[in-house]
């Protein structure tokens, strides 16, 4: 029932903007008087901003498609009348044709909102016109009261604007930004630590398994794990002297306490490697 009256309200719009365009069309026959122009020029400025303001109470209602109809046969019914305004035809064809072309419903009422303003702004001397105070999405705009000619030509009747469709926010995207705080705070280490790297061997062959471990003064202590290869890291080690102890299957147990594996390191700042070679 609603979609029934939005129809209605569309075929009234463009009937009306029609029926007013009827003796304007005509001139395009007869030699025109001076002055003339601009008052044919003011006629459809008003009767494209009536136009307008019905089809942004639609698509801010939720009715885009209304909205886009509605836009689309006012623009193709004023096209016949600005025979004085060849150029501005063009502008109409190439908007129309643009549109036309865009898969989304929002977008193509949106794109014809910002022709119908380009159309009035050129017909007004091209000055741009000055919209109304931006209505927000999903509310209909306040109505807009009939002012007097006299005052008309003082002052002109704004224009109800329409919000923009919002983008849209794929999964995908989404995905992407939770990856890229994750490895934000991975890349994070605390302030005064560095990163420790190097290769252990055991009578000459890499260790293939358990962990080094750092033993500072104040007992902190850090650790990493030894790989397949023998190779190890260690992300945060503390800038400082530290003694090592080294846990690995097949090890002597010396190397298993800082105390007595006789192992130190001397942690500066910066990435740096330390290789260690067990007897």
């Amino acid at each position: 029932m609603q979609s029934g009256c939005h129809r209605v309200r569309i075929v009234l719009g463009i009937c009306l903007l029609a029926c007013g365009l009827t003796g304007i069309a005509l001139a395009d026959d007869k030699a025109l008087k001076s002055g003339e122009h601009k008052e044919l020029d003011g006629q459809l400025v008003e009767m494209l901003r009536d136009v307008h303001n019905r089809g942004a109470e639609l698509y801010n209602g939720g009715d885009v498609a209304g909205c886009y109809r509605m836009f689309q046969g006012a623009l193709m019914a004023v096209r016949p009348a600005l025979a004085l305004h060849p150029e501005l035809q063009k502008t109409i064809d190439a908007g129309l044709a643009g549109a036309d072309r865009n898969p989304r419903v929002d977008q193509r009422a949106f794109a014809l909102h910002d022709l119908i303003e380009k159309v009035r702004a050129e017909l007004k001397g091209g000055t741009p016109v000055k919209p109304a105070e931006k209505m927000p999405t999903g509310k209909k705009p306040e109505e807009i009261k009939t002012v007097p000619k006299k005052a008309e030509e003082k002052k002109s009747i704004p224009v109800v604007p329409i919000a923009p469709p919002p983008e849209k926010t794929t999964e995908s995207s989404k995905k992407d930004e939770k990856k890229s705080d994750t490895s934000k705070k991975e890349d994070k280490k605390p302030v005064g630590t560095e990163s420790v790297q190097g290769k252990i061997t055991f009578k000459g062959k890499p260790l293939s398994d358990g962990a080094i471990t750092f033993v500072y003064s104040d007992k902190e202590t850090v650790e990493g794990k030894i790989g397949a290869d023998g190779t190890y890291g260690v992300k945060s080690a503390k800038v400082g002297r530290a003694l090592v102890a080294i846990k690995a299957t097949g090890t002597p147990l010396k190397y298993a306490s800082a105390e007595t594996s006789g192992l130190v390191v001397e942690v500066k700042k910066g990435k740096q490697t330390f290789d260690f070679s067990l007897e």
